[in-house]
């Protein structure tokens, strides 16, 4: 997957990195944090449903 971000971005996660800290890493643990946020804040979202396929009854 890829991902675009604002310019500028990069050198602020780089300014925020743990020694020895990959950015994939802090860019993946931002993610885990915002669902868990997300989550939190009205529990999963609904699965939404697949449509029903079309019967065969006319």
């Amino acid at each position: 997957m890829s991902a675009r971000f604002p310019a500028g971005t990069f050198a602020r996660i780089d300014a925020n990195l743990r020694e020895r800290e990959a950015r994939s890493d802090f860019i993946r643990l931002a993610v885990d944090a915002e669902i868990a946020r997300r989550e939190g804040a009205s529990g999963p979202p609904p699965a939404k449903k697949k449509p029903a396929a079309p019967s065969d009854q006319g």
